[in-house]
């Protein structure tokens, strides 16, 4: 009687083991498979946004080449220019893979951000200077590529804060400011902002016009 008592003390203290090894090793796996789970999603995350920040580089580029060809930039600050690579009005919600970006003009539109976020600028003289849209597109679209891209491009143009005239829809010194940014339906963007000067070149000895890039960067 007591060595059959003995040998269930024994199983059950083996299974204890057991269960108890099973359950760490099932911990093991799971916070192994959580610490994946969260690499891979930052990681995808990363790059994303470094993907975000080329689109959005790519929007500057192609602003200030238009820039060049223009004479006047005065239009553009005045709401009256924009470029003819932009898709529709300039509001609503454009559809992009993943869902929709809200341009204008509620509270929670790309146009509604910007304007607030120069409202409390550090700089005072920006303050009170309006962004006027000139290139609004799907990334695809714009680089004719096939597919539905994710990213929505809008590149803003302001006035330069030292122009001196104190109209923001005139331009006098020949240097405006170039925002863009890449959005994407689920909140993530990237923004590149660029001071660019007009270079009048000189068309009797070929030289043609130019703009050239005073300040270049990111804007976190």
């Amino acid at each position: 009687m007591g060595s059959k008592r003995q040998w269930f003390e024994e199983k059950g203290s083996a299974l204890l083991i057991v269960l108890t090894l099973t359950f760490l090793f099932s911990a093991i796996v799971i916070g192994a498979t959580t610490v994946v789970t969260i690499e891979t999603t930052v990681t995808g995350r990363y790059k994303d946004g470094i993907e975000a920040l080329y689109v959005a580089e790519a929007g500057v580029a192609v602003v200030l080449a238009e820039l060049r060809t223009l004479p006047d930039w005065t239009p553009v600050l005045g709401g009256a220019l924009s470029s003819s690579a932009s898709q529709g009005m300039f509001s609503g919600s454009p559809s992009v893979a993943g869902g929709t970006v809200f341009l204008c003009c509620g509270a929670r539109s790309v146009f509604a951000r910007l304007a607030n976020e120069s409202a409390s600028s550090a700089v005072p003289a920006r303050r009170t200077l309006a962004w006027h849209p000139y290139l609004w597109s799907s990334w695809n679209a714009l680089a004719g590529q096939p597919g539905a891209g994710q990213f929505f491009l809008i590149v803003l143009i302001q006035d330069d804060e030292q122009d001196g005239d104190r109209d923001q829809g005139t331009d006098l010194n020949g240097v405006v400011v170039v925002r863009s940014e890449a959005v994407r339906p689920d909140g993530l963007r990237r923004s590149v902002e660029a001071l660019g000067a007009r270079e009048a070149g000189d068309p009797g000895h070929g030289i043609p016009a130019s703009v050239r890039v005073l300040r270049w960067g990111e804007v976190r």
